[in-house]
């Protein structure tokens, strides 16, 4: 017999305010990145020719809105922040 995990899919709206996303756009815009995948044989990361968006990282402790922004999210889904990434941050051209 299978153990098999059934995980539910949830989506939020309206968590952030225009005038929040601006200031994370402008946080984020100056460090923005090209994705990219791990290789599989050397481990390093490594742009790929499938991923063409960009990222940036924001850390909590970069800005308070930041750190707002972790701590609505971890009450929101109900989780704790100890092991939390930092806040990604995508731009895919459209």
């Amino acid at each position: 017999m299978h153990n098999i995990s059934v995980f539910s899919l949830q989506m939020y709206y309206d968590v952030l305010t225009e005038s929040e996303i601006k200031v994370v756009k402008n946080l984020a815009t100056p460090r923005l990145k090209r994705a990219t995948v791990g290789n599989v044989q050397t481990g390093a990361q490594a742009p790929s020719h499938y991923r063409i968006s960009k990222s940036a990282w924001l850390q909590d402790h970069e800005d308070a809105l930041v750190d707002r922004i972790s701590q609505r999210s971890g009450a929101i889904a109900n989780l704790t922040l100890e092991t939390v990434e930092e806040l990604q941050v995508r731009y895919r051209k459209t």
